[in-house]
């Protein structure tokens, strides 16, 4: 009788694990975007990217690239970031998209989101050993000089990272910009603190 009790129970169990495993496989590739906002509830960024961009893939709407795109800059997956943003800044709804964010911002994210978008694609395309793509980055989408604009992005992540040869680099190409008024002076505050940390 404990025989037949044990293998019944051993049988229950197997059977509730394969029915969640089940489950877990057909939420994963019929409903990715279930599993990414469930990862990202969890605090899980980079899963979330992940099926984030299963999602997108599946669906091709607007709203999944910008979630895949959102997800993947606060994960650090720079291969989905310089690999989706482009499309993400290129489409038509991306300056009203920019506009509705920077309406309802929150205090997680410093600065505007269009500079947040395209200074995270410039920081991306760095991370990935793209140094040219990431300098025409930061200058095709520092339109004006404000602060956290995309230049100040890769900025921040040269100092962070120490990296000299590179800022050298990006030095000499902010010293093609051409701003006035306040943006000039806060271009000249950046090159002088660029110039400090090359020494």
């Amino acid at each position: 009788m404990k025989e037949l009790i044990r293998k019944t129970a051993l049988t229950t169990l197997a059977a509730a694990a394969g029915a969640i495993l089940l489950g877990a496989v057909v939420l994963m590739l019929f409903f990715p975007s279930v599993v990414s906002d469930g990862a990202y509830g969890m605090g899980l960024y980079r899963v979330s990217a992940t099926f984030a961009r299963s999602a997108y893939e599946k669906d091709g709407e607007f709203s999944s690239l910008k979630t895949l795109v959102e997800r993947a800059i606060l994960a650090e997956k720079y291969d989905l970031v310089a690999g989706y943003a482009p499309a993400f800044i290129a489409d038509d709804r991306f300056e009203d998209t920019a506009a509705e964010e920077d309406a309802g911002k929150s205090d997680e994210r410093v600065g505007d989101y269009y500079s947040y978008v395209t200074g995270n694609l410039a920081v991306a395309q760095y991370g990935r050993g793209e140094r040219e793509a990431a300098l025409n980055t930061a200058a095709l989408y520092t339109v004006r000089y404000e602060r956290y604009n995309a230049t100040e992005y890769l900025l921040k992540t040269i100092i962070d990272r120490d990296d000299k040869a590179f800022g050298s680099e990006l030095l000499a190409e902010m010293k093609k910009y051409s701003f006035s008024g306040d943006e000039k002076a806060l271009l000249d505050r950046d090159i002088s603190i660029l110039e400090s940390f090359i020494g």
